[in-house]
């Protein structure tokens, strides 16, 4: 499972990005344009890499099958995945860059090609798409390998270390280029850290370059023993794969000498909390993470994540204690209108509306339900755990409440018509069956912040929110009491 979330984790937590109106002459943009031979799409999409979400935009292609389009840019270095051919391309992009793309629909492997006619930008370019052609299908399928097959810590770390080492050595083979060379070697060195990290191979094994070089030792990520244990500024503004690390890294391993005990006190911290993950992971970072920016963003990330997993209230408390020592306005002001949009879901209000249709192509809204409670399963075909959930735990959970007045609706988010209805027949899924084709694109899951599957909210008889992070179908008497009280009122 781990290595599930591992490998899907580029496309977690997406926004989609609306068109600005108005230009600011201070923003930056970068400008994407080409054109599709033998084109069979309406669009393409661009997902960029932010600090705290993913925004997928969509790139118009014409009848002739060329587009033209400016991204926004948040970054001088803005990481970005280029959603094509059924994968993603990293990428990244500068500001007042103008990059052609061009592909044939018939012979994409052998026909895409992006460039630049600046020389420099366009050897970076050259340098990305060889990294992930030669060694990205290299890097899921170790990742697979480990899931699937046991193996000895020391005989998993020579399988990442060496895979490591043959993507540095390719990113170096024809030297740096000066602050880009850097900035990647920090993203894959950092790529290949989560991965140990993820296996709890940290810290009896980390990554070392096994025949270092004249080139490889200009490269300070390289040539430090440990990098993984430095809290850097610079690391954390360049490299989106540093701030994935570190945020997880502190949160499930903690690797600092200080514990928080479970009453959740620190020097910094209120005593006045019982345990709960949430309040754990805000003490710990206030504890210990010693640069305000980087302090700010990893609670304030946390925070965000918690109101999509834990409990309003509880959050909702963790949010305000947190913002009078909050130091970095820009993390402050992100804070406040996520939590402006977020407090819509919290328990007590009334569940935002929605109709969608059915597979027999019959409109179905949430207030047909008035005067019942509603489970609603936000699920995906694609989605391992959904799929285990419900084949081994709904239809228990399904005939356990049957003749009660409850109703079981289950959104499916990640595929289209045809594949969702075929899946409805071999899971042998009940209850009210409606399709959100498109997931975060969606506006039911922007409406109830969907941003991972599965997800499950619980609604009241009265149409109210009782829990926008309900128990799943697995936590049995967890879920029970939770129906149970519901049905009671």
């Amino acid at each position: 499972m781990k290595h599930y979330l591992l490998i899907i984790g580029i496309f977690f937590s997406i926004n989609l990005l609306g068109q600005a109106n108005e230009i600011n002459p201070q923003e930056k943009f970068a400008v994407l344009k080409g054109k599709v031979k033998n084109n069979k799409e309406q669009e393409w999409s661009i997902c960029l890499i932010g600090y705290f979400n993913n925004s997928i935009q969509t790139i118009p292609i014409d009848k002739k099958g060329c587009f033209e389009t400016k991204i926004k840019l948040t970054d001088e270095y803005q990481d970005v995945y280029l959603y094509l051919n059924n994968e993603a391309y990293i990428q990244y992009l500068k500001p007042n860059d103008s990059l052609e793309i061009n592909w044939d629909a018939n012979d994409f492997t052998n026909s895409f090609e992006i460039k630049s006619k600046n020389n420099i930008r366009n050897r970076e370019i050259q340098l990305l798409m060889g990294l992930h052609q030669e060694f990205w299908k290299d890097f899921l399928k170790l990742n697979k390998e480990l899931y699937e097959i046991k193996s000895s810590d020391s005989v998993k770390f020579s399988k990442i270390n060496t895979l490591y080492n043959k993507e540095i050595n390719f990113l170096l083979k024809d030297g740096i280029i000066k602050g880009t060379s850097e900035k990647i070697a920090c993203d894959i060195y950092f790529r290949y850290t989560s991965v140990l990290q993820s296996e709890r191979l940290l810290p009896h094994y980390y990554l070392k370059i096994t025949t270092p070089t004249e080139i490889s030792n200009k490269v300070a990520v390289l040539y430090n023993k440990e990098p993984y244990k430095i809290l850097s500024e610079w690391y954390f503004n360049q490299s989106n794969e540093y701030r994935n690390f570190i945020f997880n890294y502190i949160r499930f391993f903690r690797p600092f000498d200080i514990e928080i005990p479970d009453g959740g006190i620190s020097e910094e911290a209120p005593n006045k909390a019982p345990f709960s993950p949430c309040w754990k992971d805000y003490y710990f970072g206030l504890a210990n993470i010693s640069l305000y920016e980087i302090r700010d963003w990893y609670v304030t990330k946390c925070i965000m994540l918690g109101f999509y997993y834990y409990s309003f209230n509880e959050v909702e408390a963790v949010y305000k204690d947190f913002l009078p020592r909050a130091k970095t306005k820009e993390y402050i002001d992100t804070l406040n209108a996520f939590y402006a949009k977020v407090s819509k879901l919290k328990p007590g209000n009334s569940a935002p509306v929605f109709t969608l249709k059915n597979e027999k192509g019959q409109t179905v809204s949430l207030s047909d339900f008035k005067g019942k409670a509603v489970y609603i399963d936000f699920w995906g075909v694609g989605c391992p755990p959904c799929v285990s959930d419900i084949k081994n735990h709904v239809p228990a959970l399904h005939e356990n409440n049957k003749n009660k007045d409850i109703v079981f609706l289950n959104i499916c988010v990640d595929v289209d018509e045809t594949i969702w209805k075929s899946n409805l027949d071999k899971l042998n899924l009940h209850g009210v069956n409606l399709l959100a084709e498109g997931w975060t694109r969606h506006p039911v899951c922007r409406d109830y912040g969907i941003t991972g599957i599965p997800h499950y909210v619980l609604i009241d008889k009265d149409g109210k929110i009782v829990n926008n992070n309900a128990p799943r179908p697995y936590q049995k008497e967890e879920l029970q009491k939770a129906l149970d009280e519901v049905l009671a009122n």
